[in-house]
């Protein structure tokens, strides 16, 4: 571990440094709530709302309502957290295997992510920690997606951070329709 003095010397320890990363600072062209509310807590990535649920985009829709669009939702409620699964318009059922009751934030996102490993596998590896894809260029897919709903984004940005983006986007707008909540 390195420490710097103000005057730019620096010296180590006995601690292997770890590589540097990727900066994923807050730019003039990133939305401000990226990096204060991207989840990195278990093996995926989640979305988490201000008012303390957390939430992952199984299929993101199509058209301008998003039909078809299905959410994995950690609602945060009175004494825990309920694991549902959002299947359009607001229609929040369990998670198959959980009872539906409050539960502890640690307990509700390891059955939710077994679930989601188990029965949509694609979608856990798109949000998986650490995968090679998140660090490639974005897609042209993610570019239309972006400009076609007005999601602001830079073209220097990898895969994972428009990924990202697009996931809270979409969190966003279902919690503002469905739920009568705005996360920001």
């Amino acid at each position: 571990i390195s420490q710097s003095s103000d005057s730019g010397n620096s010296s180590s320890s006995a601690v292997k440094q770890r590589p540097a990363r990727k900066s994923r600072a807050v730019t003039e062209h990133s939305p401000k709530s990226y990096d204060s509310h991207l989840a990195v807590t278990g093996d995926l990535i989640w979305t988490i709302l201000d008012n303390g649920s957390w939430a992952i985009p199984l299929q993101r829709g199509r058209g301008a309502n998003l039909a078809g669009l299905k959410l994995l939702w950690l609602t945060k409620v009175q004494g825990g957290w309920i694991p549902q699964v959002e299947e359009g318009l607001g229609q929040m059922n369990p998670v198959p295997g959980t009872t539906g009751r409050p539960t502890r934030l640690q307990r509700a996102r390891l059955l939710s992510e077994a679930w989601l490993k188990a029965h949509h596998p694609s979608e856990a590896t798109l949000r998986e920690l650490g995968t090679p894809w998140r660090d490639n260029q974005m897609s042209e897919a993610q570019v239309m997606f972006c400009e076609r709903h007005h999601i602001p984004y830079h073209p220097a940005w990898a895969r994972g951070m428009v990924n990202n983006t697009i996931d809270r986007y979409i969190v966003e707008v279902c919690g503002a329709l469905y739920h009568g909540y705005w996360s920001i």
